[in-house]
């Protein structure tokens, strides 16, 4: 199943919780970051976090995927901060940064982007990004090449999204799958709230993540997505299909790979006859994505690289931190100085 489009149902479909938290809620973000804002337009702030790192030589700048804020790379970034100064961005409509009614197209998010890149007077910094953040990367790389030292596509290197989110296929497939969602019990606290994603998903982002993408209710349970109105539709509207040819840059594409059709979150699993039949026609479906997709990245480049994690999660940055962490570095490591 795709976990990029089951995400997003999550984040849209979240509602309020009721019951009342078990004790004060006393979190504090221990994460290694420093936070600012930086105006990317008028009355429009982005959230930025720092992680620090050395000062000297190329800088990785971190972008979530859809529905996440800079804080999903909480546990990320400290790995790669010892030997890169490391950065995330919260695009606009998303966590702390500004939520305007209008600018939520890709072309938009791109100058939004090149904006931040500018204010930071970040040389030809690598930027890593998360699923629908490809669309973003792709773009900026199109058109401003000589501002990217190079790219990182955490399972985001897709094709042809616009078509994917039309395919007859994949919708079909989707029907049969309903998103959990939490009960009132699962959002006492965010602590019971990151417990469920746990059960439902095998993995979860950082507690830190869950707190700027959701708000807190007066009792400490977890209250409504954070996110703007609008955004989903704004963004798969604009979406396109990237030329990756065009793109000079060095890039390296990390896929997530299902091991078989069982290879699912916990979620998804299942004895019935009609959906298992179901999961082998969605995991067909995604081989033949994988595929087109590679195919597209590397057509007519020296300067590509795929690596597939067999069994990683979309968040592969969790499931797989350290492969991650060592592919990223890797990559950065043979770019020109």
């Amino acid at each position: 199943m795709n976990r990029f489009l089951a995400n997003a149902a999550l984040c849209l479909a979240i509602s309020n919780g009721g019951a009342p938290a078990q004790q004060p809620d006393k979190w504090r973000d221990s994460s290694s970051h420093t936070t600012s804002f930086v105006t990317v337009a008028s009355h429009v702030q982005l959230e930025i976090l720092n992680w620090g790192g050395p000062g000297s030589g190329r800088s990785i700048v971190l972008l979530a995927g859809f529905g996440h804020t800079a804080h999903v790379f909480d546990t990320l970034a400290p790995k790669l901060s010892s030997t890169h100064r490391v950065y995330g961005i919260t695009r606009r409509g998303f966590g702390m940064s500004s939520a305007p009614e209008s600018g939520y197209t890709i072309q938009r998010l791109t100058d939004d982007l090149l904006a931040v890149l500018d204010e930071l007077k970040l040389d030809l910094p690598v930027l890593v990004g998360h699923s629908i953040s490809g669309q973003e990367m792709s773009l900026i790389a199109a058109q401003h090449p000589k501002r990217i030292g190079g790219l990182v596509f955490l399972d985001a290197a897709d094709n042809d999204l616009p078509g994917r989110l039309k395919d007859p296929t994949l919708n079909k497939l989707l029907q049969l799958f309903p998103e959990p969602k939490p009960k009132p019990e699962d959002l006492r606290s965010f602590r019971d709230f990151l417990a469920w994603r746990k059960r439902q998903f095998g993995v979860t982002p950082p507690e830190s993540e869950l707190r700027n993408c959701y708000r807190m209710n007066p009792d400490g349970s977890v209250g409504n997505w954070r996110g703007a109105d609008g955004v989903w539709e704004a963004l798969t509207a604009s979406a396109r299909k990237p030329d990756y040819i065009s793109i000079a840059v060095p890039a390296l594409a990390l896929f997530a790979a299902q091991r078989s059709a069982r290879d699912v979150p916990p979620w998804l699993e299942t004895k019935d006859a009609v959906r298992l039949a179901a999961l082998e026609k969605a995991y067909e479906f995604s081989i033949e994505q994988r595929t087109a997709a590679r195919r597209a990245f590397l057509e007519g480049a020296s300067n590509r690289r795929v690596v597939e994690l067999m069994g990683a999660d979309h968040y592969m940055f969790l499931s797989n931190e350290a492969d991650v962490v060592r592919e990223v570095l890797h990559f950065v490591s043979t770019l020109p100085n």
